[in-house]
């Protein structure tokens, strides 16, 4: 960190005790957007996957950013977008859990660590220790470490602008509609297993869209979040996450024909499939051939119902 001198980190330090940190505002964002997303607020009550998954890997980006200072590839609003993306999973599991964090049990603890050369290491390891029995007292101490890091950034930035713009590119990468606790054919609200489905099959069929956008076709704006015409004609296989794996496959064999895929690109996009990850090309091409045939005897009735 050879950029990292005292007077990045000491005044900008003080302009974060100042008010350019203002986690209640930060909180406040964050609210509003999950609020639009029930099944990931239940999900973000599981706080082992925040700290086993979410994280971490969150962190990793931002690393990776940040690791490219000095050179010709840095970007710098990629770095405080994934500075800012870092933060979204704590503060969404803060909403989620009903905790209030308090800037005066955060901002007076700013210390060295954002110095270091091993601050990414040192917030994983903080975050990875989050335990629901201390939740409060684990997210504040990870809060202290986010703010030292931002501390020891070579530019001081508007928080809040970042995380609009967070929010703005979660918005389109995650569509409330798909994740917004109702059941899309019955429209009553889910039961608190049927939001952890609805989570984990709208975030995988969206996934596998921006797979195709971003790292197959490579449309490089859609770093800044899908558009409605990616995931709209593929709606139905989204909202039905009471059949996933029938879903999924199916939306992988639409998406491989639409953007006619080759051999080897769709196989990446199949791989995404939980159970495709366990059976071989040859059990492939069966297995989607069954599935095929059973979307229709298992969709029909709760489509027509809908209707």
């Amino acid at each position: 960190m050879s950029y990292r001198v005292e007077n990045y980190f000491d005044r900008n330090k003080e302009r974060l005790k100042e008010g350019a940190f203002d986690i209640k505002k930060l909180q406040a964002m964050v609210y509003t957007w999950i609020s639009l997303r029930k099944a990931m607020i239940q999900l973000d009550r599981n706080i082992p996957i925040l700290a086993e998954k979410n994280l971490p890997d969150e962190i990793g980006e931002t690393r990776d950013e940040f690791e490219l200072i000095g050179t010709q590839l840095f970007d710098l609003l990629a770095l405080l977008t994934e500075t800012m993306d870092t933060s979204f999973f704590p503060l969404a599991s803060t909403v989620s859990n009903n905790i209030f964090l308090d800037e005066y049990d955060i901002l007076p603890h700013i210390n060295d660590a954002g110095k270091r050369d091993d601050i990414f290491d040192v917030m994983t390891e903080v975050g990875g220790n989050v335990t629901r029995k201390n939740l409060s007292r684990d997210l504040h101490e990870f809060f202290r470490y986010f703010a030292s890091y931002v501390a020891g950034l070579p530019v001081m930035f508007s928080l809040e602008t970042m995380m609009a713009k967070v929010l703005d590119k979660n918005a389109k990468n995650y569509p409330d509609q798909f994740f917004n606790g109702i059941h899309p054919f019955f429209g009553r609200e889910l039961n608190p297993d049927e939001l952890i489905m609805q989570y984990k099959h709208s975030r995988l069929c969206l996934k596998m869209i921006r797979l195709v956008h971003r790292e197959i076709l490579h449309h490089d704006d859609r770093d800044y979040g899908l558009q409605k015409n990616d995931w709209e004609p593929y709606s139905q296989y989204i909202f039905d996450f009471e059949h996933s794996e029938i879903n999924l496959t199916r939306l992988a064999m639409e998406l491989s024909k639409d953007h006619q895929l080759t051999p080897a690109q769709s196989e990446r996009v199949f791989k995404l499939i939980p159970l495709q990850r366990k059976v071989s090309e040859g059990q492939r091409q069966t297995t989607q051939e069954k599935k095929s045939s059973n979307i229709i005897t298992i969709r029909e009735p709760l489509l027509a119902h809908a209707a």
